[in-house]
């Protein structure tokens, strides 16, 4: 098929091409939904805030009223959508967890398939069809955005309002219908800060869409009074704690606030690089691919340079946001996901234009084909875990078949990181409350006090000691004298005898699909 017949069929049938990317991302996303969930051995969730978020929406009881979660350390809006799943399970099912979780982990697939298909729409008023192709297969298979659509979790939802509030900016900008559009843009901005309180943050590229969509005063202001109007609104709709429990959401908004300034608050980002760096690697380059970040980015800066007012617009947000996250000391690979909108759209702008030029356009698709097939083997390779049998669960299944009567020690506490030993294992909620249910189980100990304790291997002196690779990794990269004290002497008096999960080096938030566990037996 001719250049000018792909570009004709695409063009004339973009219905086709909505719901072809809205399929695939969506059956993308399918795969792997069931990863972690609860089961016979472990009552909760892998992921340690999914089953802290469900039990905040399950306090929730909106039939009668009851609409205050009294927990803001996110918008409400996530909570008050999970407790509605909760009443849609139970009117067609039975209660469970696994079910409630299961449901929203599809809501969430549907978020991000859905973000695929408005990122082809922006594409598509961008440049044209190939570029908006480009853009909606970038967003179909990121890796990390891949992953994280098949947890229930608040980020997905904030991207996909995110990039909504994205493409109402470019109508502001493309259309005469400033005012409407504004609007819209607006609600969606509030909504994604009802969701999460950083992706608000969107509501920049709104209004400057306003500013550069007329030279008219009136019409300036008053597109950006109607986008600041929506936002406010949606925003009080998703969190109206805001005004009706101030104190606790202030409280537990200046709490995630401190929380991702303070360079003490655990080890996972201590004596790392400042955020504008690690944001780039290891998060983006893992998360959405170093070829694709570098190709990606090479089509914002083209855009630039054209003074193309619609990638300014794009930019506005997305500069303002990398900023904005590079400052905290909490550089967890999630906060980046709502660049990836922005970053999808350069590389669909850099195609489109490309595929413009007759004498180059070839040349640009392989070249795009190259890199996002470069980008499909972490894809695959992730997806791959999420359908495999966990290294925790595969640990535990040994543990139960092959050591029955031992005694099993811990160096830490136990939590969503370990084999499941006993079914609270990963409950949410303080160390202490998993310790104290720990130490019910006869056959299962640790040392009281600190972590990295000695007495667990000169006085307790269990049969078998397990480390995880969460419990390990910072306290290696940073040469703890603690942790490196432990593991002197638990060579000396422990071998390795097993370990799964071997060789997957991620993020801390990636990581959590297919972590290290190893198991040590006493000589």
């Amino acid at each position: 098929m001719s250049a000018n017949n792909v570009s004709k069929l695409t063009r004339e049938k973009p219905w086709i091409a909505v719901c072809v990317l809205f399929l695939l991302g969506l059956g993308i996303r399918l795969i792997g939904i069931k990863w972690g969930l609860p089961d016979l051995y472990h009552t909760f969730s892998y992921h340690p805030d999914e089953s802290l978020l469900l039990s905040v929406a399950l306090r929730l009881d909106l039939v009668h009223g009851v609409w205050d979660p009294n927990f803001y350390n996110y918008g409400a809006g996530y909570l008050y959508l999970l407790h509605l799943i909760t009443l849609g399970v139970n009117a067609y099912s039975t209660p469970s967890i696994a079910g409630y979780l299961l449901t929203a982990r599809v809501a969430n697939a549907l978020f991000g398939a859905g973000t695929v298909v408005v990122g082809y729409l922006i594409g598509k008023r961008l440049t044209n069809s190939i570029g908006a192709w480009a853009t909606g297969l970038i967003l179909a298979f990121a890796p990390a955005y891949v992953v994280h659509s098949r947890f229930a979790t608040v980020d997905i939802p904030a991207v996909f309002f995110v990039s909504l509030s994205l493409l109402f900016a470019v109508k502001v900008l493309q259309s005469n219908a400033i005012l409407r559009y504004a609007l819209w843009g607006g609600v969606f901005a509030g909504l994604a800060a009802g969701f999460k309180y950083n992706a608000g943050l969107v509501i920049v590229a709104v209004i400057f869409a306003c500013w550069l969509a007329t030279k008219y005063l009136r019409q300036r202001f008053s597109g950006i009074v109607l986008a600041m109007v929506g936002a406010v609104v949606a925003f009080l709709i998703t969190t109206p704690g805001v005004i009706f429990n101030f104190t606790r959401f202030w409280e537990d908004f200046s709490f995630e606030r401190g929380h991702m300034m303070n360079s003490n608050f655990d080890l996972t980002f201590q004596q790392t690089p400042p955020g504008w760096i690690y944001h780039i690697v290891p998060n983006l380059s893992t998360g959405f691919g170093g070829l694709m970040l570098i190709f990606c980015v090479a089509g914002l800066i083209w855009g630039l340079t054209r003074c193309d007012k619609s990638i300014w617009i794009i930019l506005s947000f997305g500069a303002l946001y990398f900023l904005m996250i590079g400052s905290f000391h909490v550089k967890f690979l999630r906060y980046t996901f709502p660049l990836y909108p922005v970053l999808a759209l350069g590389g669909g702008y850099w195609l489109g234009r490309v595929w413009e030029s007759s004498k180059w356009r070839w040349l640009g698709l392989g070249a795009f084909i190259v890199v996002l097939t470069y980008t499909l083997v972490p894809m695959m390779k992730t997806t791959g875990y999420m359908i495999s049998l966990d290294p925790r669960d595969e640990a535990a299944k040994y543990i139960r078949d092959h050591t029955a009567g031992s005694k099993i020690g811990f160096a830490k506490v136990p939590w969503f990181y370990s084999p499941p030993l006993f079914p609270e294992t990963n409950a949410p909620g303080p160390p202490q409350a998993r310790l104290e249910l720990m130490s019910k189980q006869p056959d299962l100990v640790m040392a009281q006090g600190a972590d990295w304790s000695l007495d667990l291997i000169w006085q307790i002196r269990p049969n078998y000691i397990i480390l995880t690779q969460f419990e390990t990794m910072e306290e290696a990269r940073l040469r703890l004298p603690e942790y490196e004290a432990f593991m002197d002497a638990l060579r000396g008096q422990y071998r390795l005898v097993n370990r799964w999960g071997e060789g997957f080096k991620a993020p801390h938030d990636l990581l959590y699909i297919h972590p290290e566990v190893q198991l040590w037996q006493r000589q």
